[in-house]
């Protein structure tokens, strides 16, 4: 529950400055780490994220006006165009409504729902809320956070290397010594980190493009 509680300032972040929130949410996507119960449901704190955002942008248009529907004229009326004329919509709906197929039909049980929660839903409403927030600058909004959290990640891992301080069995000992950073096992640090080299490197050379030289 003390997890749950830390939601609240993260809230009135996105309430106020729903773009710097989903820097935050980015910059801390490690924090699937940790895991809660709200009101029985199995929930990460990267997923609470997500939906308090999701609730603040999608639900209360803040950022933007995401449930406002383009208007078209019919004659002398003027009447809302309906959603599905957004192709993503389509493919976001179909999508979701796949994995909750799938999930019935199941036989992991509750673990199904959770994987649909997790890896379906709670995306495409981040898919939604980036768009709704009508960025304008996606490498400093987007972009740079997630470098940032990279970061971070290796920091804490050259630091592991080093001092040796906080690595779980059986990777402390010296001799065979594999930093985990925040994660549980060391082929993790490498899966996160990996991916988003050529992001860095990629984000450097558009820097340095878009910079006039002196």
């Amino acid at each position: 529950m003390p997890y749950a509680l830390a939601l609240l300032p993260y809230a009135a972040v996105a309430w106020y400055r729903p773009r710097l929130a989903l820097g935050v949410l980015l910059a801390l996507l490690p924090t699937y780490l940790v895991r809660f119960e709200v009101l029985g449901i199995p929930m990460t704190l990267l997923e609470g994220m997500v939906l308090v955002l999701a609730v603040v942008v999608l639900g209360c248009g803040r950022g933007g006006h995401p449930l406002s529907l383009p208007l078209k004229m019919r004659g002398r009326t003027i009447a809302a165009a309906s959603p599905f004329a957004d192709r993503m919509v389509v493919l976001a709906v179909l999508w979701v409504v796949a994995g909750l197929l799938a999930a019935m039909w199941s036989d992991a049980g509750a673990a199904a729902w959770g994987i649909w929660k997790a890896y379906i839903v709670e995306p495409v409403l981040a898919y939604f809320v980036i768009r709704a927030l009508n960025i304008f600058s996606p490498l400093r909004t987007i972009v740079l956070p997630i470098l940032v959290g990279a970061a971070g990640v290796a920091g804490v891992a050259i630091w592991q290397h080093w001092s040796g301080y906080g690595i779980p069995f059986p990777w402390f000992d010296v001799a065979t010594r594999r930093v985990t950073s925040v994660f549980g096992y060391p082929n993790a640090v490498g899966l996160y980190l990996a991916p988003l080299v050529p992001l860095a490197f990629g984000m450097v050379a558009i820097t340095r493009r878009r910079t006039p030289p002196l």
